[in-house]
């Protein structure tokens, strides 16, 4: 990171290209952005666009009408001004922090294209360290909501962005798991975990307790899990429909595998019986350093970005 010498000039030209964009940094996220649990919005039983290996423009997602440059601009704006990043007695993780997103801004504000393949790795590794970084929680958790607007802004204004799909082993679907069963934590609350280890996946699926455990190479593979959360009724539902990485307007692909995920509530008369709806696959090894980042198909909003 630099020095906070520079992060102060930094924070000067970023926020001088804020005011000749005239940027407004939103003071509420859309609703339905990433972190809800609401799973009754989009059409129930709603397919995936495209069948997997194919290319096609990912679909525009429910998010602030700013591009990415200034949604970002603005975000370095307020964050300067929230910190009074002038005082030098400021702690260096803030001013890292600033410097981070102040890099990110400048990448995403280069004339004539945006650099978004080099501002989103740096957004993706400020996400899971705001919590250390930061005291305050709801100043962390409103940080990090931004953080993931920011990232969606960067996979979806670009006109077209292609997807490169592969095809994931599927391990398990259905509307019974052992897995937190029990955990009021999880009742109705979504959740997306990942496995990369052999010993973490036997101890997963004697807690699953669902028939015979399929093979799994981790040496090759990686292990993707999303969970609905425990439902008091069936006819509740979750799929992982694609997978896939994201080619940028320049050709170089963006950081990340993105996991397509489609949730449905029920329709008519369901069984009255607790369940607990879960997908779980094997794609392609993600190394440690790359997130997975889980999108609901029905709004385009992120839904989580899990990292190892």
């Amino acid at each position: 990171m630099k020095t906070k010498k520079w992060s102060v000039v930094i924070g000067v030209l970023v926020c001088g290209a804020l005011m000749l964009t005239t940027a407004i940094l939103p003071t509420a996220l859309p609703a339905g952005h990433a972190g809800t649990t609401d799973i009754t919005r989009g059409e129930p039983g709603e397919t995936p666009s495209a069948p997997p290996g194919t290319s096609v423009p990912i679909r525009e997602p429910d998010l602030p009408i700013d591009s990415s440059g200034v949604y970002a601009a603005g975000l370095v704006n307020s964050f300067y001004t929230a910190y009074n990043l002038d005082d030098f007695a400021m702690p260096d993780y803030l001013y890292n922090l600033h410097n981070g997103l102040s890099e990110a801004a400048i990448y995403l504000n280069m004339i004539p294209n945006p650099y978004y393949s080099e501002a989103l790795p740096i957004v993706l590794d400020m996400i899971p360290e705001i919590d250390d970084w930061l005291t305050d929680q709801t100043m962390a958790d409103s940080l990090v909501d931004q953080l993931e607007t920011l990232v969606a802004l960067m996979y979806y204004e670009q006109d077209p962005i292609y997807k490169i799909s592969e095809t994931p082993v599927q391990l398990f679907n259905g509307a019974q798991s052992g897995y937190k069963f029990d955990y009021d934590a999880f009742l109705a609350v979504q959740h997306y975990e990942l496995i990369r280890t052999q010993s973490a996946y036997k101890l997963f699926w004697a807690e699953h307790n669902q028939g015979v455990r399929p093979a799994v190479n981790f040496g090759q593979q990686t292990v993707v899990m999303a969970y609905l959360g425990v439902r008091n009724t069936g006819g509740y539902n979750i799929d992982i429909l694609d997978v896939y990485t994201v080619e940028d307007n320049t050709g170089a692909i963006m950081g990340g595998t993105i996991v397509e995920v489609g949730r449905w509530s029920p329709t008519g008369n369901v069984p009255q019986v607790i369940t607990n709806p879960c997908h779980i696959v094997a794609i392609q090894k993600i190394e440690p350093s790359q997130p997975v980042i889980f999108l609901d198909t029905n709004t385009g909003n992120i839904i989580d970005i899990v990292y190892f």
